[in-house]
């Protein structure tokens, strides 16, 4: 079975929330903060998947759900200049499940960019090999 995805970022979930801040939404528009969780129980997978996304097309295989994102509220404070804010949970129904991917070709590698957002201070950043791929899901308990 194949899939088209078209991924907005292959791992990182930690969005930008300042309330002042006019930061494009990650992941479709959520404007949550999500702490990931280790999971285990999952069951092998068998997709296969051809992406799509702001660093170049990756073919791989989805093999197992590795890590759930919960959104969260909070807040956060350097402690070197005392900088810092709050960031709510704006959307409680948004999860996302982050599964373990086998890379068959890619040319999503050294790319480089910038992230802006509370924490990382205009960092620059170079991409290597995706790792995961996070869907969009719906927890219950």
């Amino acid at each position: 079975m194949r899939f088209a995805f078209f991924i907005a970022a292959a791992v990182f979930v930690l969005s930008p929330l300042m309330a002042s801040a006019q930061m494009p939404p990650p992941f479709g528009g959520s404007q949550n903060t999500y702490m990931c969780h280790k999971i285990s129980g999952a069951r092998a997978l068998q997709y296969k998947a051809n992406a799509i996304d702001q660093f170049g097309n990756t073919q791989f295989d989805i093999l197992e759900a590795v890590r759930i994102c919960n959104p969260m509220e909070g807040e956060f404070e350097n402690p070197i200049n005392g900088e810092g804010g709050d960031f709510p949970m704006v959307e409680p129904e948004i999860h996302y499940v982050c599964y373990r991917i086998a890379i068959g070709n890619t040319t999503a590698l050294r790319k480089r960019f910038e992230v802006d957002n509370q924490l990382a201070e205009n960092q620059e950043y170079e991409s290597d090999q995706p790792e995961e791929v996070c869907l969009p899901s719906v927890k219950r308990h």
